[in-house]
């Protein structure tokens, strides 16, 4: 997954996210937009709860900053390992969806989060 993007895209604590891209090894991006009203905090719960009940995901971690809300749910073979790991996005009544196929454990993960913890609000679950 990394392949295409250049040693030099990313600098400084950014190189951390490349080396996870590394570990990543499909992707599906989903863009919703509402042409009437926005998808609210309910909608998002919901669809987090289906995931949870229906798919076996666990909540890691939630995101808040000024505009957007960001909520990473995962599922893996063992405590460790995220095999899936599903993005859900809500800004200004569109929601984005990324479901990646991964090779991740909680130690990368907690690495991405420390690189990007100066920037924003992050609530780890667990």
């Amino acid at each position: 997954m990394s392949w295409f993007i250049p040693d030099h895209a990313f600098d400084g604590k950014m190189k951390d996210i490349k080396w996870a891209l590394k570990k990543v090894r499909r992707v599906r991006f989903y863009a919703l937009e509402m042409d009437y009203g926005s998808f609210t905090n309910e909608d998002i719960s919901g669809l987090k709860q289906q995931l949870e009940t229906n798919n076996q995901f666990e909540l890691l971690a939630e995101i808040r900053q000024k505009n957007a809300n960001i909520h990473l749910l995962s599922n893996g073979r063992n405590q460790d390992r995220i095999d899936n790991l599903v993005v859900l996005v809500q800004e200004d009544g569109e929601m984005m969806m990324m479901h990646l196929r991964t090779r991740l454990t909680m130690d990368d993960i907690s690495r991405i989060v420390q690189a990007v913890s100066d920037e924003v609000k992050i609530t780890v679950n667990g």
